[in-house]
């Protein structure tokens, strides 16, 4: 890796620190913001489950226009400048909300961070697809990743302290000002990656260029706006044969980028959506755990709440080091869901120490994590590269194919926080054996689409 590529990792890994770390305070301050806006519990699970689903719900479609947006002439640059400033104003909203102890303030300035957030993860893909290879890219990714994660950690252990010997405002400050660094760093990257916006699709650094070409090549997961159909033949190729034309006489448009994307990329988008678990969990961490281990104890509970993400940000990196996107990694990605559904399950009917299951959620949550983007960017590339080269498109899919699963990802986030607030108030004594044989429920899920991920792969030769 190059120095110059090493300081572009740098400032890319900080993009999402600050929005790792807004994301969390609510988990991270639960019973504080409880006791601060002087709410009974039921209320408050409520409006903690509104503040979650209102960072999710924009989510649900605007990555699709953002990616969109980064796939189109003005590229990653700018929509990275401009979701990370969303993230710095609506974490301000946020923190005058609860400071006014105006709860809808505060609910609009999840919603704004929800809307930069996620789109500068979309921005944060395709810059590093720019910069990076397949020899290093899938490195870059789990180091930014691994640097996210972070965030969340430094919550964790810091917001529960502060809020409990200063208040929660400042609390909430510090919060804020891990959002401006995040900015920083994108205004800095704008100006080192000024030949970005310039960069044709035919001239743009091969994503996975040598795996990718070789291994798609005689696959037969094709995407349903292939016409290419004279080696399907019978009915097949009569019903491709009335398939919609990708490009349009205005051009290409989004709906036909979406119709070449492949079977694959569509069960992928599943998989983010079961991915989402490993995020709803920490919501309500704090409360579970005091409630289980560690009584009107938030500094405590903190900490060992912060152990899944201390677990992840050590092993991405090494297992981004070593794991692939290939058959092999598929086998990871399945054995990652079924890990989460067993940690679920001893976390809700036994009073085990929770120490070592929330650090296997943690491993597990890192394997999956660092296969989940990549297998994207493997799949989309792969096939918009086909199509370049037969001239079929006009211009690249990933910002597109990564907004979707983003999408798919916070629609997620957004019904399971309310599923969530609905088991809390609604199970009384059983809510937390409730919660995790919820959780175990769609990490089975996860883990019986990712095999059927195996299977398809397997039978289409997708990996050769």
């Amino acid at each position: 890796m190059k120095n110059q590529q090493r300081w572009k990792l740098f400032l890319a890994a900080l993009l999402q620190f600050g929005n790792f770390y807004a994301y969390e305070t609510p988990a991270a301050l639960n019973t504080q913001l409880q006791s601060h806006l002087q709410m009974d519990y039921d209320e408050w699970q409520i409006i903690l489950g509104l503040l979650f689903s209102a960072y999710s719900v924009p989510n649900m479609i605007i990555p699709l226009v953002g990616g969109s947006y980064v796939d189109g002439v003005d590229g990653p640059r700018r929509v990275m400048v401009v979701s990370t400033l969303l993230i710095v104003l609506g974490q301000g909203l946020f923190h005058a909300g609860i400071v006014t102890k105006c709860v809808w303030v505060s609910v609009l300035g999840r919603l704004v961070v929800g809307i930069g957030g996620e789109t500068n993860t979309i921005a944060q893909t395709v810059i590093l697809s720019h910069v990076f290879d397949g020899d290093t890219l899938l490195f870059a990714m789990a180091v930014c990743l691994c640097v996210g994660k972070l965030g969340s950690i430094a919550n964790a252990l810091i917001s529960p302290s502060v809020g409990l010997h200063f208040g929660v405002e400042i609390a909430l400050l510090i919060a804020t000002a891990a959002c401006v660094v995040s900015f920083v760093a994108a205004v800095v990257l704008f100006g080192s990656l000024a030949k970005l916006d310039q960069t044709s699709p035919t001239e743009a650094t091969p994503l996975l260029a040598s795996r990718t070409v070789e291994n798609f090549s005689g696959s037969i997961d094709r995407p349903i706006c292939d016409s290419e159909s004279s080696s399907l033949g019978g009915s097949t190729a009569m019903a491709l044969s009335d398939a919609p034309t990708l490009i349009s006489e205005n051009g290409q448009s989004m709906l036909d980028t979406i119709s070449c994307l492949p079977l694959s990329f569509w069960i992928l988008c599943l998989l983010f959506a079961c991915h989402a678990t490993f995020y709803s969990f920490n919501n309500t961490a704090s409360d579970f755990l005091m409630s289980r281990w560690f009584h009107n104890d938030p500094v405590t509970a903190g900490f060992v709440m912060s152990l899944p993400s201390t677990a992840s940000s050590i092993l991405i990196p090494i297992f981004g080091s070593f794991l692939n996107t290939n058959a092999n990694g598929l086998v990871f990605l399945t054995a990652s869901f079924v890990a989460a559904c067993f940690v679920h399950l001893v976390l809700g009917y036994t009073l085990l120490n929770p120490i070592i299951p929330l650090l296997a959620m943690g491993a597990s949550g890192a394997v999956n994590a660092t296969l989940i983007y990549p297998f994207v960017t493997y799949v989309v590339r792969a096939e918009e590269d086909r199509l370049l080269r037969e001239e079929r498109i006009e211009k690249r899919m990933m910002g597109t194919g990564c907004g979707i699963c983003t999408c798919s990802m916070n629609i997620a986030l957004s019904v399971l926080p309310m599923c969530v607030a609905g088991m809390m108030t609604g199970f009384g004594v059983y809510k937390w054996e409730a919660l995790q044989s919820f959780f175990a429920g769609v990490s089975l899920v996860g883990a019986a689409l990712s095999f059927a991920l195996i299977v398809y792969c397997s039978r289409r030769r997708v990996f050769g």
